[in-house]
């Protein structure tokens, strides 16, 4: 958990950071490679952009979660956030615990949500942030007790009510 910061430490430090990211995703690019293989696709895979359309990058991330002046290609286009609640499962939540201090909501999605190791990462940066709540969401691939100790500032869930905690 950093601050945003374009000085050439903060720039090694973002570095050094996508590497870490890297290892982590590299079985699923493994994945990739051998799907497109298997399907004949021509990818040169030492290009970073060798897989990004010509025509639109669409992301529901909101402009506001981004940080400010990457310079992301012309068909490059924010279109979150959906607040839409319909259809979604009611979700028993420890309202109670909610301390009123900024919220942060984390969660891995589909991706990489078995991955003990992201999650203990997780709890070690917000560990030391006093001024914040964290809402953990681990899934149903993760047992909670598991994770070792739990910071004082964050409640982990298997499963949270994600917009009703984005909204707040």
């Amino acid at each position: 958990s950093c601050p945003l910061d374009t000085s050439p430490e903060g720039l090694n430090r973002n570095a050094a950071n996508l590497h870490k990211i890297g290892a982590i995703l590299g079985p699923i690019a493994e994945i990739a490679r051998s799907y497109a293989e298997k399907v004949g696709l021509k990818i040169d895979w030492n290009d970073p952009a060798a897989t990004v359309s010509k025509l639109a990058v669409i992301t529901q991330t909101p402009k506001e979660f981004d940080f400010p002046g990457i310079p992301w290609p012309a068909q490059f286009h924010y279109a979150g956030p959906f607040h839409d609640d319909e259809g979604r499962e009611p979700v028993l939540f420890p309202w109670d615990k909610l301390t009123g201090k900024p919220l942060i909501y984390a969660s891995l999605g589909t991706l990489v949500n078995g991955r003990y190791d992201v999650y203990k990462h997780i709890l070690e940066a917000v560990e030391p942030l006093e001024d914040v709540q964290v809402v953990l969401s681990v899934g149903k691939n993760i047992n909670p007790e598991n994770l070792g100790p739990i910071p004082s500032n964050t409640i982990v869930v298997r499963s949270a009510p994600q917009m009703k905690l984005l909204k707040r």
